[in-house]
């Protein structure tokens, strides 16, 4: 998908009003197919630190999921564990997948 950064930006800030980033205890944002910053020299982290602000849980960011190649698929309702620090790096669990898989 092409994600401009004035689409970006106001996608984010949208989901931001909505309330949907509080509550959470992480965000994995996947990586934009082709990212357009329409000469700004911004990067799409630089987006989501200025719309976010500091968050008291990890965010993963340019993950390969989503519109991308290669692409992971985490279904929603998928019930996840995150970590992530800087002396053990980032990891990403499946513990529950949404689907049904005895059909």
């Amino acid at each position: 998908m092409n994600a401009t950064i004035d689409l970006e930006e106001r996608n984010l800030n949208t989901l931001k009003i909505s309330g949907v980033f509080e509550g959470v205890k992480g965000l994995i944002f996947g990586k934009p197919e082709v990212y357009n910053n329409k000469n700004s020299n911004l990067e799409y982290i630089d987006i989501i630190k200025e719309v976010l602000g500091k968050k008291d849980y990890p965010i993963i960011y340019n993950f390969d999921c989503g519109h991308t190649i290669p692409s992971l698929m985490i279904l929603q309702d998928s019930l996840l564990s995150l970590k992530a620090s800087d002396k053990e790096g980032v990891k990403v669990e499946i513990l529950r997948n949404s689907f049904i898989d005895d059909y």
